[in-house]
Formats: C-alpha cells, sequence, structure tokens
C-alpha cells in the first residue's frame, strides 16, 4: 500500500461494489475538511486505469463539492488484493463506527461474491454463533427501504432488524403509520411486532389488516391507544385481569426496592417476587410484608390471579 496523491477525477466515487450506505455527512466533518484538509487519507484500490474507494467516501465526497482537485489516498493494486482482502480494510477501518446494519450490508457484498454468512463473520473475526449467523442472514437481506429509515435516522439498528423477519409490506405500513409517527422505541417496537405476530397466526389476517382495523377504529390515534387496542386483541381478558392486578399491588404498598412481576399475558401460572436487600431495615420490612395476614390474602390473591382461578 503505498501513499499517493490523485485526481479525484480519476476515481470512480459512485461505483457501488464497495461503498456501505451512511448516513448525512455530519457538519463538522466538513469543516474540518475545509479548514485543515483530510487527516486519515483514504484507501482506493486501483486496476492501472481508474481508482476505487474502499474507504473514505465521505471524505473523498466532501473534497470533491469543496472544489479540491486532488487528494491524497493510500493506494492498493487490484492484482495483489483479493476481494475478502477489500472487505476486511473496509471492515477494519470503520469497525468502531459501524453498527449492524453497516456490517449487514458489507455481509451482503462478501454474498453477492460467492460465499456465506458463516464465512463473513469468519473473516471479520466474528464469532459464528447460531445467533449471529441468524442475525446476519437477516440483515443482508434487508430491504433498502427500511435501511433508509435508519440512515435519516428515524429507527435504531435493532428495530430494523426486527422489521427485517416480517413481510416488507406489513414492515413498511408499521413504519410510516405507527413506528415513526408515534415514537416507538426498541423494546415497545419487539413488544408490537410479538403482539401483531401472535394475532395475525391466531386470526389468519395479515399484520397490515390488523393495524389497518386498529387505526380506522380510533378517532384520535396515539401511542398508548394503539397499545392498548392491540393488547385487548391479543387477549381480551387481558386488560381487565392486569387492571385487576394493579389495584391489588397497590394494596401491598410494597416497600421501596420490592418488585412484583409477571410474565406477559400471565401464560405462566406463577409470580415473581424481586427484592433489593443491602441492610438489615430491608430484610425486615420484607418480612413485616409476608408476615402481614392481609398482604398474605393479597398475595394469594395475585396467584389465584395469574393461575386463572
Amino acid at each position: 500500500m503505498v501513499l499517493k496523491e490523485i485526481k479525484i477525477s480519476d476515481i470512480d466515487i459512485y461505483n457501488p461494489k464497495f461503498i456501505v450506505p451512511y448516513k448525512k455527512i455530519p457538519t463538522e466533518l466538513v469543516n474540518s475538511i475545509k479548514d485543515i484538509g483530510i487527516i486519515n487519507p483514504p484507501i482506493v484500490i486501483t486496476n492501472d486505469k481508474q481508482y476505487f474507494i474502499l474507504t473514505g467516501f465521505k471524505r473523498i465526497s466532501i473534497s470533491q463539492e469543496l472544489g479540491f482537485k486532488t487528494v491524497f489516498c493510500k493506494v492498493k493494486s487490484e492484482n495483489e488484493t483479493s476481494f475478502d482482502e477489500c472487505i476486511k480494510i473496509i471492515y477494519e477501518d470503520n469497525k468502531d463506527r459501524y453498527t449492524d446494519i453497516e456490517i449487514g450490508e458489507l455481509c451482503r457484498k462478501h454474498i453477492d461474491n460467492g460465499n456465506d454468512v458463516k464465512q463473513f463473520l469468519k473473516l471479520i473475526d466474528y464469532h459464528t454463533t447460531e445467533r449471529n449467523i441468524q442475525r446476519f442472514t437477516y440483515l443482508s437481506n434487508i430491504d433498502s427501504r427500511i435501511t433508509n429509515y435508519y440512515l435519516d435516522e428515524k429507527l435504531n439498528p435493532e428495530q430494523c432488524f426486527l422489521l427485517s423477519q416480517i413481510n416488507i409490506v406489513d414492515a413498511l405500513l408499521l413504519i410510516i403509520k405507527v413506528i415513526v409517527p408515534f415514537r416507538f422505541n426498541t423494546n415497545e417496537t419487539r413488544e408490537l411486532l410479538s403482539e401483531l405476530n401472535d394475532i395475525s397466526i391466531r386470526d389468519d389476517i395479515s399484520i397490515s389488516q390488523i393495524v389497518e382495523n386498529i387505526l380506522n377504529m380510533q378517532e384520535q390515534s396515539t401511542k398508548n391507544g394503539i397499545r392498548l387496542d392491540i393488547k385487548k386483541l391479543r387477549s381480551p381478558r387481558l386488560v381487565e385481569v392486569e387492571k385487576e392486578y394493579n389495584q391489588i399491588v397497590k394494596g401491598l404498598k410494597l416497600p421501596k426496592g420490592v418488585l412484583i412481576s409477571y410474565s406477559p399475558y400471565f401464560e405462566n401460572n406463577y409470580i415473581e417476587v424481586k427484592a433489593r436487600i443491602d441492610n438489615e431495615n430491608k430484610l425486615n420490612e420484607l418480612k413485616i410484608l409476608f408476615e402481614n395476614e392481609d398482604n398474605f390474602k393479597r398475595l394469594l390473591d395475585l396467584i389465584r390471579l395469574v393461575r386463572g382461578e
């Protein structure tokens, strides 16, 4: 690899072979290049006729827009550099900035060159667990229309991953009509997809139709309203049971640091009591809680409730 000053006109800037989609170019980077130039030279590969960007697309495109005619680059020869080495270079140069979305796109390029997900993960020194293989199988096939919402900073990488696992028509409708406008976070998105998938399988209806039906029923949609209606549809008795459950828990007057929880949709027949105890007083509070006859009765009521008795 040699350092060389190259005419920007000799660089095929928009060749997609190695370019990984990126978010909006930060103003700070533009100002930095304008004031002091490029500090970290881009890496390009040449076939002796033209240059192709491996890393530094933003730096080179900014330089072009600022009117620079040349740019110093680290140059590798195409004849001496394998495709795998190119992918490795791109990853190593960007691994501190890449999320799983960019890594998934890099994986896609590697697959398009005749490899598989496991080979890609080995190449970039990722653990080749079944979980990682499954994750990047989805991410390497993610629809660009979902990725664009990530690039526009309207979805985070985990939301994109979750949405990549459902039909693209359903995913886009959820993004446009629910997740983005009502600002669903990652956990809310995960819960939303899980509940909608359960309803879809049970009622043999598309996720899109479920969402459209719910939105059409509401005069003025809100995040909480949408979530509540989906819960009602998923488990008709759930809302009433939750209300009764919360009333019982409120009556317990739990000491600080003590939590009582249940499995989603009361699908398990038990409650969990968690307590943070770091001194004798906390232990005594817990002892009093369970020794109190009224509280003991309330706890029994909770157990009967979650067991559906």
